[in-house]
């Protein structure tokens, strides 16, 4: 079925394809600037380049955590203990994320761990 519908797309691709020499020639010219543009985006934009490539390298940290999760949690079940996570995931390199520093003794006080509401006292004979 993709095959089928792969070619009905190449197909309609090539129908509205210019047929005239002239209109050939614009369209050409047209796609080879804008491939152009967009293969030196970086080189006019050097920062914006380098934004993404800090973001891009912050997901591909939270993806690879990720399989490293849920391949330890395969294994744990796999190998029915918990060995095994915790093998896979000591084997692996820490991910580190720089924007997730925090000091070494923690940020919670203690009356940030208390919970801010109580439920009611049970009273007797309702």
């Amino acid at each position: 079925m993709s095959v089928l519908k792969t070619a009905l797309v190449l197909s309609v691709a090539i129908a509205i394809l210019p047929s005239e020499r002239a209109q050939q020639d614009r369209l050409f010219t047209t796609v080879s600037n804008a491939a152009s543009w967009t293969a030196t985006y970086c080189d006019r934009n050097p920062g914006h380049c380098t934004t993404a490539k800090s973001a891009w390298d912050v997901f591909v940290a939270k993806a690879q955590f990720a399989g490293e999760v849920v391949y330890g949690i395969a294994a744990r079940h796999a190998f029915g203990s918990e060995r095994a996570q915790d093998a896979a995931y000591s084997a692996a390199e820490p991910v580190r994320l720089n924007y997730l520093k925090t000091s070494p003794a923690g940020t919670l006080t203690s009356r940030d761990l208390e919970p801010s509401w109580r439920g009611r006292k049970a009273s007797k004979g309702v």
